[in-house]
């Protein structure tokens, strides 16, 4: 039997896709609008205290407890992207 594909038009990708980019925003939100997605948390000049904001926001845009330890270890914007994804998928 094969594999049922999910279109690019369907919800659920639209509403994955709008996650990411809310995350992306919160990431800017956090780092400044000089942030690098291609770098790391903390290589943006992110620190713990940041880290604890960000996992606030991120738990209050998803409704999931985001370690605030997977932000400060992630080593570019989609790392912290799929971090989030994963605790919501389980």
């Amino acid at each position: 039997m094969p594999e049922e594909r999910t279109s690019v038009d369907s919800p659920e990708v639209s509403a994955e896709q709008d996650l990411a980019q809310r995350i992306l925003d919160l990431w800017y939100e956090s780092l400044g609008p000089d942030a690098d997605i291609s770098q790391g948390f903390i290589e943006n000049g992110g620190d713990s205290f940041k880290a604890v904001l960000l996992a606030h926001q991120l738990f209050e845009l998803t409704g999931e407890e985001i370690d605030y330890l997977d932000i400060l270890e992630a080593s570019d914007a989609a790392a912290l992207q799929g971090a989030v994804r994963a605790v919501r998928h389980g």
